[in-house]
């Protein structure tokens, strides 16, 4: 299982957009709606297709991906994530990013 963890930004709030079935098509207001929630971080839950979409999401900002059921083509990417939201040395949130659990 793979490990991440952010901390909160120095301005405060952690905007974080989540994401999943991209099935290689994004919705088509995708990029419009990252624009308007600007993230500090995206994740994508699985399914994603084709992998031009991960590049896709990193023009908004860093991603974290797992792969799903229809990823076969992504042997890299893990199965789960969890992820360590932290402020300091604070734990704030502990979350677990899988497709199919």
């Amino acid at each position: 299982m793979s490990q991440e963890t952010f901390s909160l930004p120095s301005e405060g709030a952690l905007r974080v957009a989540v994401v999943a079935d991209t099935h290689g098509k994004p919705h088509p207001m995708l990029d419009a709606r990252l624009t308007q929630v600007a993230p500090h971080r995206v994740l994508h839950a699985g399914d994603i297709g084709a992998l031009s979409v991960l590049s896709r999401l990193a023009k908004h900002a860093p991603v974290t991906a797992v792969r799903g059921n229809i990823d076969g083509r992504a042997p890299d990417l893990p199965d789960f994530v969890t992820i360590t939201i932290s402020s300091g040395e604070h734990t704030l949130l502990r979350l677990l990013l899988t497709h199919v659990a």
